[in-house]
């Protein structure tokens, strides 16, 4: 009987050292390509469930109440990206396979990664879950010229700061993709490295 092929990540992303945590003894000194997976709706609530778990534990006083809630919303948010971004990650190579530095994902991503470098991860991936999306329409001949007119007209300056800032990513993330700057890395096998 023949094997099924692998099936390819989503997407490969190459992961700058400086995405790593200081601390973690396994900190590359070059970019690692990593495979990352669509995340189903069963991964996303045991996520949530694995989150809340760890969180609670560390921060549920013994009368079942919660002296510092803005420090329990940050962990547990924390923890959820973690728990979120072990279950995306994977071989560069197949969606079936563990990541090589990685093979218990959801113990060693936490400890792998500084807060940072999570969030690159879970950016990529929500950039991802975006671009797959059949709710969200692709833009048409019509929105790229409003887009350009909105944009000679100062429509991006005059946001609120925080708007700007997102709206900044997304439209570099824009450039980078029609400028060519992105790079579509080949899924060609990966040698683990030993570190």
């Amino acid at each position: 009987m023949n094997a099924a092929p692998p099936r390819k990540p989503a997407r490969i992303v190459l992961v700058p050292p400086r995405a790593f945590a200081d601390g973690w003894s396994g900190r590359p000194t070059e970019p690692i390509a990593v495979g990352l997976r669509l995340l189903s709706e069963a991964h996303v609530t045991g996520a949530r469930a694995e989150a809340s778990k760890q969180v609670v534990a560390a921060f549920m006083g013994e009368d079942g109440t919660v002296s510092d809630h803005g420090a329990f919303n940050d962990a547990f948010n924390d923890a959820l990206l973690g728990h979120l971004v072990a279950g995306a990650l994977c071989d560069p190579n197949s969606t079936d396979a563990p990541h090589p530095l990685f093979p218990l994902a959801a113990d060693l991503v936490p400890l792998a990664f500084s807060p940072e470098g999570l969030r690159f991860l879970y950016d990529e991936i929500a950039r991802l879950h975006h671009e797959a999306s059949p709710l969200v329409p692709a833009i048409t001949a019509d929105g790229v010229v409003e887009l350009v007119k909105l944009l000679q007209t100062g429509a991006y300056e005059r946001q609120p700061r925080i708007l700007q800032l997102a709206t900044g990513k997304l439209l570099t993330h824009c450039l980078e993709q029609l400028r060519g700057d992105v790079a579509v890395l080949p899924v060609t096998p990966f040698a683990s490295t030993t570190l």
